[in-house]
């Protein structure tokens, strides 16, 4: 029993950009999505993450960026993911 201040939660979600790149590239692109990692290029500024590259289909242009979001201490997602079919 206990008390949790703001900080705390705060605290809790922060993560370096490179470790959330690094989990979306992993979990996401590869392990959720069976992509490429190389194939799309994520960037992360301050817990935005930005996608740029060429997916399959118009489903994994759209479902990328949801799966993103899902990632700790992602704060937005912008993505300019084009598809091929």
């Amino acid at each position: 029993v206990g008390l949790i201040s703001r900080g705390d939660l705060i605290r809790a979600f922060a993560r370096p950009d490179e470790e959330i790149r690094r989990e979306i590239q992993a979990d996401v692109l590869h392990g959720a999505m069976w992509l490429d990692p190389n194939a799309i290029d994520v960037n992360v500024t301050s817990g935005i993450v930005t996608l740029e590259g060429e997916v399959s289909s118009e489903a994994d242009a759209e479902l990328l960026p949801t799966f993103a979001r899902k990632v700790p201490g992602v704060v937005d997602v912008h993505s300019t993911l084009t598809y091929r079919s």
